[in-house]
């Protein structure tokens, strides 16, 4: 029997795809949209060539909503990975969520487990960021004429509750709000922006953990800036503060979530490492006051790495990744 919705649905993905391989400057390739013929998670989809082109197999039961947005706008990254890989590379899978959905996918965005990571999609969408590349370079002050106040500002969302009247240090809770309520009322501004549509503005407001947006390039004009998960990792928030000359707090991710290019990061070296539980904060926050030279030097190793990592750079890193499997 001939389901339209599962039809509508993949000819939109089709389109999708097709366009955002064009927006980054590559010629779409043929492409033909299948059904996955045995089960897989509702994130994943599998790439494989066919003659010249390629084909996308989709899960046989239209997924709920989120899984398929997640395929519509998702799903070029891992076919632009594949178009620079080597033609020995017949097959691919690739979870299209952000990581933390089950998955039976051999590559992810984001992985805490034995799925490798692969170049994620906002680096894919951006052409390795390729604005903010340029950006940084106009915008970013010497180290001298900077500030040494401490800023984050985000979304509250992560894995564990969001539970505004609870302490800081309940195990389980959300981690960035571990974060803002440890931070209030101190030395570092954590915030989360005014998102009123969203129906825990209200409970954060009444806390004063809400804050005005800041464009990302400000912190051109920072020492420092902090990274911590949200769902699983941040994207473009860490590669962004790298390039732009932060020292960076990195905060440890709780389990252990990491970007394909974790493995060239030192802690030490390209970020200061802070502990999971926020334990050890206020010390390495009292280590960076005390200690700005060698704050300096991080900030010039993770920049020096960040800008490292072009867009044909890591698509070829890409394509290596995929032939290893």
């Amino acid at each position: 029997m001939l389901d339209l919705k599962w039809l509508d649905w993949s000819r939109k993905v089709k389109r999708g795809v097709l366009r955002q391989l064009a927006s980054v400057g590559l010629e779409p390739p043929a492409l033909k949209i299948l059904r996955h013929d045995e089960p897989v998670g509702s994130y994943d989809v599998t790439l494989r060539r066919a003659g010249a082109g390629f084909e996308l197999a989709l899960p046989s039961q239209r997924p709920p909503v989120h899984p398929r947005k997640r395929a519509l706008s998702h799903s070029a990254a891992y076919l632009c990975w594949m178009m620079a890989a080597p033609e020995g590379v017949a097959q691919i899978s690739g979870n299209t969520s952000d990581g933390h959905e089950p998955s039976v996918a051999q590559f992810s965005f984001s992985s805490c487990g034995q799925t490798v990571p692969v170049p994620d999609y906002f680096f894919f969408r951006s052409r390795g960021h390729d604005a903010m590349h340029e950006a940084a370079a106009q915008v970013a002050l010497p180290w001298a004429d900077r500030g040494a106040e401490v800023v984050w500002r985000g979304r509250a969302n992560g894995l564990g509750p969001l539970l505004t009247d609870c302490a800081a240090g309940q195990p389980g809770v959300n981690q960035r709000l571990a974060m803002a309520l440890r931070c209030r009322g101190g030395e570092i501004d954590f915030r989360f922006i005014d998102e009123p549509e969203r129906g825990e503005a209200a409970a954060l407001r009444a806390q004063g953990l809400l804050g005005e947006r800041l464009a990302s390039e400000s912190w051109g004009q920072r020492k420092y800036a902090i990274d911590i998960d949200g769902i699983t990792n941040t994207w473009d928030n860490l590669f962004h503060r790298l390039l732009l000359g932060c020292c960076v707090l990195k905060v440890d991710s709780p389990f252990g979530f990491r970007q394909w290019y974790y493995d060239r990061l030192e802690a030490g070296r390209h970020f200061v490492p802070v502990r999971a539980d926020l334990a050890d904060l206020e010390e390495k926050l009292e280590w960076l006051r005390s200690h700005d030279a060698e704050a300096h030097e991080i900030a010039q190793e993770g920049q020096a790495l960040a800008r490292e990592m072009t867009w044909e750079r890591e698509r070829a890193r890409a394509a290596e990744i995929l032939a290893a499997g």
